[in-house]
Parts: C-alpha cells; sequence; structure tokens
C-alpha cells in the first residue's frame, strides 16, 4: 500500500534573534571582536585558531599557552592584557583572510566584553559544520508546533486536565494515549516531519548578552533577525514540514495553523502588553513588523532558548506568581531580552503547499 503525503514550504521571517545552544562554549581566542577595517566597528569574526597557532613561531605559542594558564588559574589582568596583545599580534601576522573562518556582529555588551577578557565564556549556537553559519533545527519548530497543538485540544476536552505530571504522562492523556506503553510508536506526531531551516543570503552570526530574568546574563551566539536591520531587511530561514496521509486532523496544516495563531498570537501579544523591559521605540517598531507580515498571511511564533514557550506551556492558572500569567509555565511578565532591547526568538511563519500524493 502506497503512503501518501501533502508537503509545504515554510518560510520563517526571523523578527529577533533566535537563540539555540548546542552544549559547548567557544574555544579560547575563536571569537575576535575585531573589524577587518572594512565591515565596520560592530563586526568581528570567528577564527580558525588551529591554524593561526600553526603559523605562529613554537616559542609564541608556549609564551601564550604559559599566559593563558597564569591569567586563568590566578584571575591575573596584567596576564590577560598581556595574552590580547599577543593574540591580536597574530592575527595582524596572518591576516584576516588566512583566519577569518565566518565574519560575526557583535553587540556592543558582548563586544567591550571579549576586549577586555578574552576568556568570556560564550555559548555556541547550533551551527553547520563547514561553515559556521547558524540555523534552526527542525526538531525546534516541530516542539513549538506541538506545544500549540497540545494546548488546542486540551481546549476541546469537557474535563480541563491539569499538567501537574510528567510531561509524556500529559501528552498522552491529551492525546488519549493514556495508559498506553507503547506511546512513542503512537505518537501521531511522528506523521509530522519536519526538516532543519536554512537562513538564506549573506546572514551572520551575533554573539551578544541575553538577560534571562534575574539570572547571570549569558553571552552567547544567535541568529542574524530583522530588528538588527530596523527592520529595513528581512532575516529569512526557508525549511519544510511533510504530512503523512495517516495523521490525524489535528495535524493538517489548516488545524495547524489555527493552532499557532490561537497560542501564539494571543498569549505572545497579551504578554507583550504586559512587558515592564520591552519598551518604545523597540516595542512599536516590532509591533509595527508583525502586524504587516500578520496582513499578508504569515502567523506568530517563538523559537529556541529564552523563548519562555517550554514543554507543559498551557493556558492553566499558575498559583505561583501574583498575575495570571498566559504562559503559565515561565510565568510572570518578563522575557529574557537581548542587549538591544528586543525579546529572544520571534519570528513569522508563512507556509505554501508545494505538493500532495494524497
Amino acid at each position: 500500500m502506497k503512503i501518501t503525503s501533502e508537503k509545504y514550504k515554510i518560510t520563517l521571517d526571523i523578527l529577533t534573534p533566535i537563540v539555540i545552544n548546542n552544549g559547548e562554549s567557544y574555544e579560547l581566542f575563536e571569537l575576535y571582536p575585531y573589524g577587518d577595517g572594512i565591515s565596520g566597528t560592530s563586526f568581528g569574526w570567528v577564527l580558525n585558531v588551529p591554524k593561526m597557532l600553526g603559523n605562529m613561531k613554537p616559542a609564541k605559542v608556549e609564551e601564550l599557552n604559559r599566559l593563558s594558564c597564569r591569567a586563568v588559574a590566578n584571575h591575573d589582568k596584567d596576564a590577560e592584557k598581556e595574552v590580547r596583545n599577543l593574540f591580536q599580534e597574530a592575527v595582524k601576522e596572518s591576516g584576516m583572510k588566512e583566519l577569518g573562518r565566518r565574519p560575526c556582529t557583535f553587540l556592543p555588551n558582548a563586544k567591550e566584553r571579549l576586549r577586555s577578557n578574552p576568556f568570556l565564556e560564550v555559548q555556541r549556537h547550533t551551527t553547520k559544520p563547514m561553515t559556521e553559519k547558524p540555523y534552526i533545527p527542525g526538531s525546534s519548530l516541530k516542539g513549538a508546533l506541538r506545544t500549540a497543538i497540545l494546548e488546542s485540544e486540551r481546549k476541546k476536552g469537557q474535563e480541563t486536565p491539569s499538567p501537574n505530571q510528567k510531561a509524556k504522562d500529559f501528552e498522552a492523556q491529551l492525546m488519549g494515549l493514556s495508559g498506553n506503553k507503547s506511546f512513542f510508536q503512537q505518537d501521531p506526531f511522528k506523521y509530522l516531519k519536519v526538516s532543519d531551516f536554512e537562513i538564506q543570503g549573506n546572514s551572520r552570526t551575533v554573539v551578544g548578552l541575553v538577560k534571562a530574568g534575574g539570572k547571570v546574563p549569558v553571552y552567547t551566539a544567535m541568529t542574524d533577525a530583522g530588528c538588527l536591520k530596523g527592520f529595513g531587511t528581512s532575516v529569512v530561514a526557508e525549511g519544510t514540514i511533510t504530512i503523512d496521509c495517516r495523521a490525524p486532523q489535528f495535524l493538517r496544516m489548516p488545524a495547524i495553523k489555527e493552532a499557532v495563531k490561537a497560542f501564539y498570537a494571543l498569549n505572545l501579544n497579551r504578554k507583550l502588553s504586559h512587558c515592564d523591559e520591552f519598551v518604545n521605540p523597540q516595542k512599536s517598531e516590532f509591533l509595527q513588523r508583525e502586524r504587516v507580515l500578520e496582513n499578508e498571511g504569515w502567523v506568530l511564533l517563538r523559537l529556541g532558548h529564552y523563548s519562555g514557550i517550554e514543554n507543559m506551556s498551557f493556558n492553566v492558572d499558575n498559583p505561583c506568581v501574583e498575575w495570571n500569567p498566559e504562559i503559565n509555565c515561565e510565568g510572570g511578565n518578563h522575557f529574557s531580552m537581548i542587549e538591544n532591547g528586543y525579546p529572544a526568538g520571534f519570528c513569522m511563519m508563512k507556509e505554501e503547499k508545494i505538493s500532495c500524493d494524497c
């Protein structure tokens, strides 16, 4: 029996930088927050450090290693300064054409901190191995869709189950699979295939600071975004969604789109209106761009780390917070803010059917 499917081209307009870390940090000296004299002062590079060390004289490499150890072990600022000077000399001798693996945009706080502290820990974004170019894993988009779809299914039920249990048990209950030991085999989301998303054009890796509520500030790589260009130029990622004909109706594209609109547009727009940190002119520019795309049929959603959209983020009261939040998992009226004044992870999605053999 032939298995048929529908395939859609999905386009994401990235409004604010998306942070999807791979669990690693950049190596010492790998980030070079200095321009090449051509790209501008906010630009820098991801360097090919092994190549840089290979071009240095052994005595210089040994000196660099000795000073680095002293700076780390003893928090020696003088040693840090000497390390930085040696490092810059090595780059100037070889040139950016030799060592520049990929150009980056450094937001001001991260640029200043890295220039004064080459040992600053910066988290890596998920990138393509050969190009170091950020991309959006299909699993990230699928997870965002899953949350919206399950909330849509939860609201249809006569009884409102509580998410105060294991995530998989709660999801199984929503899909009528409670007590089914073969949940993973029966999970209907296996019929929804989401590809990785390639960012189009000459987008840069962005390195900046994320202020995650009251937590310790995080320095991290992220995607390029329209807000970094004043929304004058779009940053677009493209991929596909394939829906198996055996998928239930709530996993067909019209239902998916309605679930996303109901969950993200309602929740995030209400939460935006209460966000103390997100203020004009950034908020006005963001909302104007969002409205333009909504009028053209795009739908709002949020992706990546620090987004406040986590597993079991459903519209149920959370007694742990004073304000009744629209998204109960994170609670409160705060977003994780990027240092340029925008919350992380906002994008718009549009679909186009490209094939159907159902």
